[in-house]
């Protein structure tokens, strides 16, 4: 029984996560960054994040952020953490359009790169306190909306398989329905 629900949780669970979804891909990508790539910012940042598919390694990645005015505002040393995100500082960033180029590698440099922009508008600068707002950039495609559908799905399933053990515990422990038209046995 354990292992006909482990397999149904399973098929669930692939089912939610689309079928496009392969548990066993060997490339690097890039599942999001911060500034979102296209993104406007809402207020400033003091870095630049990219979460990978795959662990990545501080000696074989690099993380370059071009102002509109060619300079490089990369500031400080790249930092990987938790091995599947790396972050780069940057200095303050004026008013304009920011190319970020990526590298990220396991085992050699370069294994995988790409690119993307975001926008500072003069507005974001005038955001400015003591402290950069957490979340920096406007993205309709997060916030709590996208955590309170996960957390849905994810109460969905657990409700279901808890839904399907008792329908199956209630089944075997159930006596035969009575059969009137059998006579007794002695």
């Amino acid at each position: 029984m354990l292992r006909r629900t482990a397999s149904l949780l399973a098929a669930v669970v692939l089912l939610i996560a689309g079928p496009g979804a392969s548990p066993a891909r060997a490339d690097i990508a890039v599942l999001q960054t911060v500034p979102v790539a296209g993104s406007t910012l809402t207020a400033p940042i003091t870095e630049v994040r990219l979460s990978f598919t795959r662990a990545v390694h501080a000696n074989y990645s690099s993380v370059e952020v071009t102002g509109p005015d060619g300079a490089d505002y990369a500031s400080g040393d790249l930092d990987v953490f938790m091995d599947l995100n790396i972050v780069q500082p940057v200095r303050h960033l004026a008013p304009g359009t920011y190319r970020v180029s990526w590298s990220a590698g396991v085992a050699a440099p370069g294994e995988a790169q790409g690119q993307f922009d975001f926008t500072v508008p003069e507005a974001a600068l005038m955001a400015v306190d003591d402290k950069p707002a957490a979340v920096a950039y406007d993205n309709p495609n997060s916030g709590p909306g996208v955590w309170l559908v996960l957390g849905g799905l994810a109460g969905l399933v657990v409700v279901l398989w808890v839904v399907l053990i008792v329908r199956r515990s209630k089944r075997e422990l159930a006596p035969p329905p009575y059969r009137g038209d059998r006579g007794m046995d002695f």
